[in-house]
């Protein structure tokens, strides 16, 4: 069943936003969604990369129609994880959000943590497994053998966008 999708305001009557720029704001958010994230996070995501403009909390709670609540938990979230980065603007008071440096090398390298954290867990089980215990070691020594594969790969793919960011 397709999910339907709400309507975009625009914050800053400076921004024209078009259908095709709501629809990827709209998909950002089922993409978030979909890697488990909060949709609301994919949709800030989206609409700071459409406006490439500082927002306040106010001005994307109203530019998404959802809670200032609401947004202000996910761009907590967002900036844990790199993406965004809170901003001031001279005169107000309120705080404002844009897309951090680099944002997608940012998700890689979390990406990657995340994998070496799991990858270690699965060494320090691997050694203290009893090798009696033949299925268990075969299991975690295949997954050991998988964050390793990931790893390499993701590192890889890091390395490649750096370089090509660097042109």
């Amino acid at each position: 069943m397709p999910v339907s999708k709400s309507p975009i305001q625009q914050s800053d009557p400076s921004v024209q936003l078009g259908t095709a720029s709501e629809e990827f704001i709209e998909d950002m958010g089922l993409v978030y969604q979909g890697d488990g994230l909060p949709r609301i996070a994919g949709r800030i995501i989206g609409y700071l990369i459409i406006v490439d403009t500082p927002c306040s909390l106010q001005g994307l709670a109203e530019a998404l129609q959802v809670s200032r609540a609401s947004v202000s938990t996910n761009t907590r979230l967002l900036e844990q994880l790199g993406m965004i980065i809170r901003v001031a603007k001279a005169g107000e008071r309120q705080q404002f959000y844009r897309l951090g440096a680099d944002p997608y090398a940012r998700v890689l390298r979390g990406a990657i943590d995340r994998l070496e954290k799991a990858r270690n867990v699965v060494l320090t089980a691997k050694s203290d497994i009893p090798k009696t215990n033949k299925g268990a070691a075969k299991n975690i020594a295949q997954m050991a053998r998988f964050y390793q594969v990931a790893l390499d790969g993701l590192r890889d793919i890091s390395d490649s966008y750096s370089a090509e960011s660097k042109k």
